[in-house]
């Protein structure tokens, strides 16, 4: 037991953010659409952080919408749009 190295282990690495959305660029592909989001700089989120999220969907995000992301990195892995009442958990 001594000898255990912990460092191979995986762990969850994904965070909770609770941001408004100040800046968003879709790029629009064959099948897929792509959505760059910057988040507002305030109490909850010292810095203007940007995130990658690619959809079927479009018109999911719109400036000013308070959306709550699990993401991984830079990447969103779930979504919650409180504004417009929508998320991706069936998508």
């Amino acid at each position: 037991m001594a000898f255990m190295n912990f460092s191979g282990f995986f762990y969850a690495r994904n965070d909770l953010r609770l941001f408004k959305i100040e800046k968003k660029n879709e790029l629009k592909s064959f099948f897929y659409k792509d959505y760059t989001l910057s988040s507002y700089k305030d109490a909850l989120n010292l810095n203007n952080e940007i995130f990658f999220y690619q959809s079927l969907k479009e018109g999911l995000f719109k400036k000013n919408d308070e959306i709550l992301v699990s993401n991984l990195g830079k990447k969103i892995i779930l979504f919650r749009n409180f504004t417009q009442n929508c998320d991706n958990f069936n998508e």
